[in-house]
């Protein structure tokens, strides 16, 4: 239970901020918020991909993420997130709290949708924001919960 936990963990909820430069300040207020798992697209051979992870709320505070299963308001994890928006396509390297292995993704904040493209463990960071037979890369799209 718990792999499955940290799966969903990596897969829904990978954004979060670095407070080291002004525009990552910027960003960091754009993320804060709490936002929820829409879709999570892995291989396309998976069958019914989009559903895994659905409806988990990732609570981004600063360069932390709590992340909430649905239905439960106790924190299911945390991941520690690094990002940088100078880049053209905007990184952030995700690890989660007490493991030493970083996740490379890039993302994308487009109104209150938030699109994650993340790499597996150990290899390079996705160039563009699909999930391709093959590649192991997961494509997760949140949206904003309103107030």
């Amino acid at each position: 239970m718990k792999l499955f936990v940290f799966i969903l963990l990596i897969t829904g909820c990978s954004v979060a901020v670095s407070r080291g430069s002004d525009t990552a300040k910027h960003e960091h207020k754009k993320l804060d918020g709490t936002w929820v798992v829409e879709s999570v697209l892995r291989d396309p051979r998976e069958k019914n991909s989009e559903e895994r992870g659905k409806g988990i709320r990732c609570v981004i505070e600063g360069a932390k993420v709590v992340a909430k299963l649905p239905g439960d308001d106790n924190p299911a994890g945390t991941l520690i997130i690094k990002i940088d928006p100078t880049k053209k396509l905007k990184t952030m390297d995700i690890r989660p709290e007490g493991e030493k292995d970083t996740i490379l993704a890039i993302y994308e904040l487009q109104g209150d949708t938030l699109r994650v493209c993340i790499s597996p463990v150990g290899k390079e960071r996705p160039t563009e924001f699909a999930s391709k037979l093959g590649t192991g890369h997961a494509l997760v799209v949140l949206k904003r919960k309103k107030p």
